[in-house]
C-alpha cells in the first residue's frame, strides 16, 4: 500500500499485547528505505518515543486508523528510545531543493508499506509551474546531501511538468504509480 508519511502520521500502532501509541515519524537508511518508525508511547509501559523495526510493522488499517505491529511487549522494551525531539523523515527532506535545474521543494514521502521502500518524493513544482504537485519517483534522484537540503535528479523540467497525475482524492494510486514508472523508465 502507497502513503504518503503525512497520513502515516494520523495512525495509531496496534500490537498484539493491546499497546497502542501514535506514529511520529520514520528514520530512513541512506537509500531512502525506512529502518525504523518513530512512535510516541504517551508514557504505557514506563516509555516516551520509542523507534520500533519497520520489519515488525504490517499494512496499515486507514479506515480503522491503525498500523498492526507486531512484537511484543518484551520487544517494546527494548526499542531504542528517542531521547530528543527526532529529525523524522520528513523533517529531513522537507524542503529540499533539486537541482541543477529548479524543480522544486519535497513536501512529503511516499512509502511503500508492504516493502518499507521509499519509491516516491511529493515535490511542489514552485514558480516554473505554479500550483502543481507532482510525485518523483526516487530512482530518479542521483544523491542527496543530508548537510546542506540539496539532491541532483535525473529528470528534466519538460518531463516532470509532462508527467502523469497519479493523484486521486489526495491519495496515490497503484496503477497512477505504475503508469509514473513507466514514464520515467523505471522497471519497464
Amino acid at each position: 500500500m502507497l502513503m504518503k508519511l503525512h497520513d502515516l502520521t494520523t495512525l495509531s500502532t496496534e500490537t498484539p499485547g493491546g499497546e497502542a501509541a501514535k506514529v511520529r515519524g520514520l528514520y530512513l537508511t541512506e537509500e531512502m528505505n525506512v529502518r525504523e518508525v518513530v512512535v510516541d508511547m504517551n508514557g504505557l509501559l514506563d516509555l516516551r518515543t520509542i523507534a520500533m523495526p519497520a520489519a515488525a510493522f504490517g499494512t496499515p488499517d486507514v479506515e480503522a486508523g491503525t498500523w498492526p505491529v507486531d512484537i511484543t511487549t518484551e520487544a517494546i522494551k527494548g526499542c531504542e528510545p528517542v531521547r530528543q525531539e527526532p529529525k523524522s523523515a520528513l523533517e529531513k527532506v522537507k524542503d529540499m531543493v533539486f537541482s541543477p535545474l529548479p524543480v522544486g521543494r519535497v513536501l512529503d514521502i511516499v512509502v511503500d508499506t508492504d516493502t518499507m521502500m521509499v519509491p516516491f518524493v511529493v515535490v511542489e513544482t514552485g514558480s516554473w509551474l505554479p500550483d502543481r504537485q507532482v510525485l518523483l519517483p526516487t530512482a530518479k534522484i542521483n544523491s542527496i546531501n543530508w548537510d546542506d537540503g540539496k539532491g541532483k535528479v535525473d529528470a528534466t523540467q519538460e518531463e516532470i511538468s509532462a508527467a502523469p497525475d497519479v493523484f486521486e482524492n489526495d491519495q496515490i494510486t497503484t496503477t497512477g504509480s505504475g503508469t509514473l514508472l513507466t514514464y520515467y523508465g523505471i522497471g519497464a
